[in-house]
């Protein structure tokens, strides 16, 4: 909105950067390709070459837990929680694993859909 706004009224505008962090909704890159259409310019996507997920989710491959996914860091509070909290824990563990169970499929969908891998 800021951008058709700035165009509306003249405003100088040298180029226009979309940050992509891979975890949109189809329907916002359906609406940067309309953009583009209607205001007859370019917009630069910048991807990083590794995903939210594949941060996320990577498996440690060296030290005391080899396998377990890096997720969210063991603060101080997490222990807390799951020294106090046992149930609650666990319950935010299981929406860990769903959302890993959801990224992979996902990535699977994506590469059916192109036939390569996405990273």
């Amino acid at each position: 909105m800021m951008l058709l706004m700035m165009l509306e009224k003249g405003m100088s505008v040298d180029d226009i950067i979309f940050a992509d962090t891979g975890m949109e909704f189809q329907e916002l890159y359906d609406y940067i390709e309309r953009i583009e259409g209607v205001i007859g310019r370019k917009i630069t996507r910048l991807r990083p070459k590794k995903t939210w997920d594949d941060l996320f989710f990577a498996k440690k491959k060296k030290g005391n837990n080899i396998g377990q996914i890096y997720g969210f860091p063991m603060t101080k509070e997490l222990r807390l929680m799951r020294k106090r909290y046992p149930d609650e824990y666990a319950k935010l563990m299981w929406y860990g694993e769903q959302a890993e169970k959801n990224a992979t499929s996902r990535r699977f969908a994506e590469y059916k859909r192109v036939g390569r891998w996405q990273n």
